[in-house]
């Protein structure tokens, strides 16, 4: 009888193993599982910020031409930048994008692009 429940922890063990779960047994007897930890998430690369940034180019109708894309290592942000025409409007866009989740964390228009009001 004990053989049979050792031998079907093993089986069921095993099987945890290869979906990724870790395996623990608590002094009662009972199995315990623990999920792995999940994967640190990965930045936005350069085209996803840049549409991050073109969409905000568009919401407020604007054309944007992109200056350029630098991602701030130390501060997990992008930094966008566009040369921005509207209806009796031009300048400079500068937009601060979360490498992460792609959220806007600031936003500078420069030039005559500023609304009035």
């Amino acid at each position: 009888m004990r053989n049979r429940i050792l031998a079907s922890l093993l089986v069921a063990g095993s099987t945890l193993l290869q979906t990724g779960c870790a395996v623990g047994l608590a002094p009662a007897g009972s199995v315990v599982f623990v999920p792995e930890p999940p994967p640190p998430p990965s930045p936005l690369t350069r085209d996803q910020a840049v549409a991050v940034g073109r969409s905000y180019c568009y919401d407020r109708g604007y054309e944007c031409r992109l200056k350029n894309a630098n991602l701030a290592r130390n501060d997990g942000v992008w930094k966008v930048r566009f040369d921005a025409r509207g209806r009796h409007a031009s300048g400079k866009l500068h937009l601060e994008i979360d490498a992460f989740t792609g959220e806007l964390i600031r936003a500078d228009e420069k030039g005559k692009l500023r609304r009035r009001g």
